[in-house]
């Protein structure tokens, strides 16, 4: 038997609503169905109020995330590209670190001429053979950039880039002391290879006083 509507869904029916009512699971009673005073949304409805959440949600996503890379490739590029004077600052900061190491291998060698060192004639001969192979780059490093334009922390005349040729030379004579010390050294004779270190340091100070702020 067709169970009847009641007058509100009856009503509903006549209007066209877009709602229903729904009738509760409970079982019928001798009087008539128990009916709910609640309605609810199509299920059509529902669907497409989650999808469209969904939807805005992913956008949402997808537009942080593409303003998050956005700002990583701006970082990464101004990290890529220093400035000019961030770059002079750089390659004195290289030059510097050359001169560090010819100081500590001069040191020692320097400090066996004078006593305050224990002479040892291995530790004279490689340190000698280290300076050998730094010198050369002194004048590389000069050459590869030109900061006498900039602000920069530096006892270098701004002569060295007007006279590069003679620079280069005299870089070229501290090789060629640096390989006769080792030789001398080498030998292992004290009173020779102390007596060397006033030529070898020669070479060193020679380029001191010319391109060197005193």
């Amino acid at each position: 038997m067709e169970i009847p509507l009641c007058p509100s869904c009856q009503l509903s029916r006549q209007l066209g609503g877009s709602f229903l009512w729904h009738m509760n699971t409970a079982p019928v009673s001798s009087t008539g169905p128990i009916f709910s005073s609640k309605p609810i949304e199509p299920q059509s409805v529902i669907s497409s109020s989650n999808q469209e959440n969904k939807m805005k949600k992913s956008i949402i996503a997808a537009s942080l995330l593409l303003a998050g890379a956005g700002a990583f490739l701006t970082a990464s590029a101004q990290q890529q590209e220093p400035t000019p004077e961030q770059l002079a600052v750089s390659a004195t900061e290289t030059r510097q670190g050359v001169f560090k190491l010819l100081s500590y291998n001069m040191g020692a060698i320097s400090g066996m001429a004078r006593g305050t060192v224990e002479f040892d004639a291995a530790i004279a001969e490689r340190n000698a053979n280290r300076i050998a192979m730094l010198a050369p780059m002194i004048p590389e490093l000069f050459a590869a950039r030109d900061t006498r334009a900039f602000t920069v922390e530096t006892e270098a005349l701004p002569l060295i880039w007007d006279s590069m040729d003679e620079f280069n030379q005299k870089a070229v004579n501290l090789v060629n002391a640096a390989n006769t010390f080792a030789e001398i050294a080498r030998a292992g004779d004290r009173t020779a290879t102390t007596a060397a270190v006033r030529a070898f340091g020669g070479a060193c100070g020679n380029c001191h006083e010319t391109f060197r702020v005193d």
